[in-house]
């Protein structure tokens, strides 16, 4: 779903640039506020869903958060400035954070493949978050070990 949903980000936005579309009318229209606007409504619908993922994956792993977070603040920046009529200063601060966006999952990337044993000497740390906050290590319940069983 999250491959699919962003890989329609890309196909979206090629079709807002592409003149065989409807939408290169407003694309490619005198008026650039209009054109901005509209780039504006396309990237808070992304904004939306990224900021749907970024809770989604809370609890799986520090470096998806922080990934997420990342191109939530990269979206916003870039919605802020197609609303502000393409404001120079928020799309340079919106391209900046993308960068770090995109090696934070290449990051991501290189360790998903570098598994211990199977395909490399060693692993990178993903930093797992815990799925279970209401067990201990044996996995029974918080409120089991705090009463002593007979």
């Amino acid at each position: 779903l999250l491959f699919c949903s962003y890989s329609g980000y890309w196909f979206g936005l090629s079709a807002l640039y592409a003149t065989s579309f409807f939408a290169s009318t407003t694309i490619g229209a005198t008026d650039l506020s209009v054109t901005y606007k509209a780039l504006g409504v396309y990237y808070l619908g992304w904004t939306i869903f990224t900021l749907l993922m970024l809770i989604a994956c809370i609890r799986s792993n520090v470096l998806l958060v922080v990934f997420f977070f990342f191109l939530l603040l990269t979206y916003i920046l870039l919605t802020a400035s197609y609303f502000l009529l393409w404001d120079q200063n928020l799309s340079r601060a919106g391209g900046a954070i993308g960068i770090v966006t995109s090696l934070i999952l290449w990051y991501i990337g290189f360790a998903s493949f570098m598994i211990k044993g199977e395909n490399a000497y060693f692993e990178l740390p993903m930093f797992k978050l815990p799925t279970n906050l209401g067990t201990d290590s044996t996995g029974e319940s918080a409120v089991e070990v705090r009463v002593q069983k007979p």
